[in-house]
């Protein structure tokens, strides 16, 4: 093929890029599990679990922790105004939001890996029994 003839395809816009977002989480478990097999099937899942843990300590550092240590009044500037590096040794109630942060934090990773382990052993209990018909 010619350089024009590669050039005269279609200009990806963002839109046409990322049109196949949609239909992957639009379509259900079962046909990716039918399609990719069970390691892929919950390899997806893991990907899930991970950017689900990510996500919600995301918006939940951002929501506590970001406005908690840069009002700590340590003077800190660029990143450190937005650690704890910022928050003053005198301020001791300060340290217990981060210390509820954690424990709330590991309580949510706890759930959330314990809900996708019931999960995985469901399936692969069904999928190592096998259809018993009859």
């Amino acid at each position: 093929q010619s350089y024009n003839e590669l050039n005269n395809h279609k200009k990806h816009t963002w839109g046409s890029l990322l049109e196949w977002v949609y239909p992957i989480y639009s379509a259900p478990w079962s046909t990716f599990r039918d399609l990719a097999g069970l390691d892929a099937y919950f390899f997806l899942r893991y990907i899930r679990m991970c950017f689900k843990i990510t996500a919600v300590s995301t918006i939940w550092a951002t929501i506590i922790l970001c406005p908690v240590y840069a009002t700590g009044g340590g003077g800190q500037t660029g990143f450190y105004h937005f650690s704890m590096a910022n928050i003053l040794q005198d301020d001791k109630g300060r340290v217990w939001v981060p210390t509820f942060f954690c424990y709330a934090f590991t309580l949510y990773c706890w759930f959330v890996v314990r809900k996708e382990m019931i999960h995985y052993v469901e399936l692969r209990m069904e999928f190592l029994g096998g259809d018993e018909e009859g």
